[in-house]
């Protein structure tokens, strides 16, 4: 399983965008490729793991078997006010 991190998500067509922790091109992934947990917990910026799969159209690779791997999304700390 590769790390990664959810850069975009389209609800509405049940569709989102994981990029590779370490970089590069973010991969697509339908609602179905979600593992142990609903498409509707996930939001951007949060932590997953998942696997590749080439596909069947020939359009490169996507991501399959995406899984949570923290409940909340990055979020930045406020400055301290002095």
């Amino acid at each position: 399983m590769t790390p990664g991190i959810i850069t975009q998500l389209l609800p509405a067509r049940r569709l989102g965008f994981v990029r590779p922790a370490g970089g590069g091109i973010p991969l697509l992934f339908n609602a179905a490729a979600v593992d142990e947990a609903s498409f509707d917990d996930l939001r951007e910026g949060q932590g997953v793991t998942y696997s590749l799969e080439r596909d069947r159209l020939g359009r490169g690779a996507r991501a399959i078997h995406v899984c949570p791997t923290d409940s909340s999304p990055a979020k930045s700390r406020p400055a301290d006010e002095e």
